[in-house]
């Protein structure tokens, strides 16, 4: 269905760490603190002496759900998705512009097999923070938990559209210069490859007229528009994708 592959898809392909079409190194503001390990609970310590949990420490002062946000993480870690649950919705009940809140009961409902109630924390969140990557990450993580995927396949899409956010990344800056000479080589009859090419700047191209957000954002044509965004690449890109059997994957999350 449309529905189900768009947000699959957003999640995917726009929430991972790759999807910013720019990369992000360490921060040359300041030394970072040397990190010594986690205690048992969870928590980073610089010492030698285990930290109370985070709940523990939360003030009961100031904003009233921050300790049943640290106690729904700390019931999360220790896989008690109920018990998570439970604070995560305390939470949001006592402050409802909470997103770290609404994002631990989306996954508590993950979880619990409860994707109705999911739905309605990500829905939340997406008005809260409609382009934060984890939330997009764990949503599209939640569609592929609700399919016919084991957790051994969820590689054979992941990947896949992994690299296809990074070549269309790659790709943007020349793309308007690329659809311009496609369209006057065309014209004048001639083989495009090589001219194509050269305008981009890189070992291959692509001469599909929309990147990978407008195909995300037409959600009556995904399917199809992400098919012929995989023809429009050179044919050294087509062979990595038909290696990935990107089609039959593209088939089963269509189904």
């Amino acid at each position: 269905m449309p529905g189900t592959i768009r947000a699959a898809l957003v999640a995917i392909c726009i929430g991972l760490p790759l999807a910013g079409c720019q990369t992000t190194g360490a921060s040359t503001n300041g030394a970072d603190p040397i990190a010594l390990g986690d205690d048992r609970h969870g928590n980073p310590v610089a010492g030698n002496n285990e930290t109370l949990p985070w709940s523990n420490q939360a003030s009961l002062k100031g904003d009233p759900s921050n300790r049943a946000l640290e106690q729904g993480r700390e019931a999360f870690r220790d896989a008690n998705y109920g018990t998570s649950e439970k604070h995560f919705r305390q939470a949001v009940e006592l402050r409802p512009d909470n997103a770290a809140a609404w994002l631990g009961l989306a996954a508590s409902y993950d979880q619990l097999g409860r994707f109705d109630l999911a739905d309605r924390a990500y829905d939340q969140l997406a008005k809260l923070k409609p382009k934060d990557a984890r939330v997009l990450n764990n949503r599209g993580y939640s569609y592929l938990l609700r399919g016919d995927y084991k957790q051994s396949d969820y590689a054979k899409v992941i990947l896949p559209f992994t690299v296809l956010r990074r070549l269309d990344c790659v790709l943007e800056e020349t793309r308007a210069a690329v659809l311009a000479e496609f369209d006057k080589r065309t014209k004048a009859g001639l083989n495009p490859d090589p001219f194509l090419r050269k305008v981009a700047g890189l070992g291959f191209y692509n001469t599909f007229p929309k990147g990978l957000p407008e195909i995300v954002g037409d959600q009556d044509h995904i399917g199809e528009n992400l098919r012929d965004f995989i023809q429009a690449f050179s044919p050294e890109v087509r062979d990595i994708f038909a290696h990935f059997e990107f089609h039959a994957q593209l088939d089963r999350l269509t189904a």
